[in-house]
């Protein structure tokens, strides 16, 4: 079985990891065209003459910028890819739609994920994704019928604890 526990990775410190190496292998890139541009010569004419009359600033300029994009690039899709990731298995396993009013969603959500994922192939998971899709929608058409305004209330009590829940996970 596939453990999925995700509660030994810190987000932070991975997102600054990938975002320095992202920044690393940005500003790499960028220095080997700027030395086959202005060394050797080689490329589009205009992107030569550029490379050789640059000024000092506009070297810090273009590399700095260079760095920090891919800084935020890099960062960014570490940091928000666990809880992203967590949510699609969540959907996949059925997690989502069976712990909703959950007071122990994060509990209930990992024992799905542990214990319901799909297998790896594409059809597994596609057939999963389109059974809970279509859980989702019988639990919309059970609200939708004879629902009272308690009904609903108690259904957006669940939700905005589930809710709740799932963005605490993520800090």
């Amino acid at each position: 079985m596939v453990e999925n526990d995700v509660s030994t990775v810190n987000p932070v410190q991975s997102a600054i990891t990938f975002a320095v190496f992202g920044s690393l292998a940005s500003v790499s890139s960028r220095w080997y065209a700027d030395v086959l541009y202005g060394r050797f010569r080689y490329g589009p004419i205009e992107k030569q003459q550029e490379v050789r009359k640059r000024k000092n600033t506009e070297w810090f300029s273009i590399y700095s910028s260079t760095a920090a994009s891919a800084a935020a690039l890099f960062g960014c899709y570490e940091f928000f890819q666990l809880p992203i990731g967590r949510y699609i298995q969540g959907t996949l396993s059925g997690g989502i739609e069976g712990c909703f009013g959950s007071s122990k969603f994060d509990a209930c959500m990992q024992t799905y994920i542990d214990t319901n994922s799909p297998g790896p192939t594409t059809e597994a998971q596609f057939r999963a994704l389109i059974t809970n899709l279509y859980a989702v929608y019988v639990r919309l058409q059970d609200i939708a019928g004879d629902t009272t305004a308690d009904d609903v209330s108690a259904l957006i009590r669940a939700w905005s604890v589930s809710l709740a829940s799932y963005i605490a996970n993520m800090q």
